[in-house]
């Protein structure tokens, strides 16, 4: 009892919360924006929840397992329908290919049908040449070869009409499709060179002259430059002086770019072109005067 009295009592200080701005400011942001009740929480999965089932002493696992096993005659009866429609589906064999095709409702779309026929047909050519050949306008066909392909002519070139076909082959030249420029590239060079086509060049020369001048101001393709340079080479011989004369204003300005061109390739070829042409006129100096003033830097085959 007196060790209890004489012992010392402990005096707790009261505890003091201290309030800061921070807390001020919340306070009132809460009055003023109560906090909305959430929304009670869906479950993601479509499927409804499924509740455990006790199983009994007498329930087995095999009973169980053999549930799904109800849906397997409805499967082989499904199986078995679409089999009966196969068979029921109008077809019709072919005599030529010994294949059966599907007609009536069964059979592809006609867009199909002319995509299988003709696989270029309905597409953009870049060229009225292709349009042409696709029509089956242009008498040739491309004939592939293992090696090498070559174009088969169904009519020969000297009973050709040169002044409809010569400026379809040159506007052929641009023909981006790797095909029908192909056949345009080696079909110029075959009329051209065919034996006995000197008057139907003449004829045709008119006519060729527009779709040569814009080929050869398309500097962008350097091969369609390359074929209407020999090509025209290979014109010049089978034309009358009157006719090159009338054609010098036309060809001779697109001439002059690819005269001073930077691919060593088309330069040459171009000057070789020109030399034929003062060759072809050596007796008519107007021509060398006309071929100067376009290209002055040209080297005459006088001065050599």
């Amino acid at each position: 009892m007196l060790r209890a009295q004489h012992e010392p009592t402990v005096q707790r200080s009261p505890t003091i919360s201290i309030i800061t701005p921070k807390m001020l400011s919340e306070r009132a942001t809460l009055n003023r924006h109560p906090a909305k009740p959430k929304a009670p929480t869906v479950p993601l999965s479509r499927t409804p929840a499924r509740t455990p089932v006790a199983l009994s002493a007498s329930t087995s696992i095999s009973s169980t397992r053999a549930a799904p096993a109800r849906s397997a005659p409805a499967r082989s009866e499904n199986c078995a329908t679409s089999k009966a429609s196969f068979a029921s589906t109008p077809r019709f064999s072919s005599a030529v290919t010994g294949r059966e095709r599907l007609t009536g409702k069964h059979a592809p779309a006609a867009t199909l049908r002319a995509a299988i026929q003709e696989p270029f047909m309905g597409k953009n050519h870049s060229t009225a040449f292709g349009t042409v050949y696709t029509r089956g306008g242009i008498p040739c066909r491309l004939q592939h070869g293992s090696v090498q392909h070559r174009i088969q002519w169904t009519t020969s070139p000297p009973s050709l009409s040169f002044p409809t076909l010569l400026p379809l082959f040159i506007v052929g030249l641009l023909e981006t499709h790797p095909q029908y420029r192909f056949i345009a590239h080696q079909g110029l060079m075959e009329c051209i060179s065919a034996p006995n086509c000197g008057d139907s060049i003449q004829q045709a020369w008119t006519v060729a002259v527009p779709p040569l001048r814009g080929v050869l101001g398309n500097s962008g393709d350097k091969g369609a430059l390359l074929t209407a340079l020999k090509a025209l080479a290979a014109m010049i011989p089978n034309l009358s002086i009157d006719s090159l004369l009338s054609a010098c204003g036309m060809l001779l300005p697109p001439l002059s770019r690819l005269a001073v061109s930077k691919d060593r390739e088309v330069n040459d070829a171009t000057h070789s072109m020109l030399r034929t042409l003062e060759e072809r006129a050596l007796e008519y100096p107007q021509v060398l005067k006309l071929i100067k003033a376009r290209i002055p830097t040209y080297t005459s085959i006088r001065s050599c």
